[in-house]
């Protein structure tokens, strides 16, 4: 008999193998064969359907959706400057958080390298304002690059404000 969780954990499986495998349509055995790696011989689904205990399993998978996170606080000024660069390479997907903490507006754009030299800056030259006391989602790139930063610049001459940079991945 089927636990409740069997058919998502089954899809998921097959995402799995075609991402990171070959493209190959499990069969029913290859999944019985799966579920049993997967519960070990405590065999019995743990609670809300879950598979029982995993073992060692439990850690690889984490390590395949893991979350990690950055936080950095600039000031900005007259001219465009960079955040911290960070090694993006390894994540499947990520996203920034800026929070304008000051009381006048800034211009913020992402930046992608392939070696900390050469810079694309996405999605334009001009950047996204993001007001005083606003938030800005910046979503990652549709391609990939190496490394990421955030450009920022005031949008008033003289002036300068606080923004909080929130960098968030998942590989």
């Amino acid at each position: 008999m089927a636990w409740p969780g069997e058919r998502l954990l089954f899809e998921q499986w097959k995402q799995f193998r075609e991402r990171f495998l070959t493209v190959v349509e499990p069969t029913v055995e290859d999944f019985r064969l799966f579920r049993e790696f997967l519960q070990g011989p405590a065999g019995p689904p743990g609670p809300q359907g879950l598979p029982g205990p995993m073992g060692p399993v439990a850690d690889q998978v984490r390590v395949l959706r893991a979350f990690t996170e950055s936080f950095e606080s600039v000031t900005t000024g007259d001219t465009w400057a960079p955040a911290t660069t960070i090694e993006a390479g390894e994540y499947s997907s990520y996203n920034f958080f800026v929070i304008n903490t000051g009381t006048n507006s800034a211009n913020v754009r992402l930046e992608i390298s392939p070696d900390t030299v050469h810079w694309v800056l996405y999605p334009s030259p001009a950047g996204n304002v993001v007001g005083a006391g606003g938030i800005l989602y910046i979503d990652g790139p549709p391609f990939l690059g190496k490394y990421v930063r955030l450009g920022y610049v005031s949008t008033v001459p003289g002036t300068t404000t606080t923004l909080d940079i929130y960098w968030n991945a998942q590989g």
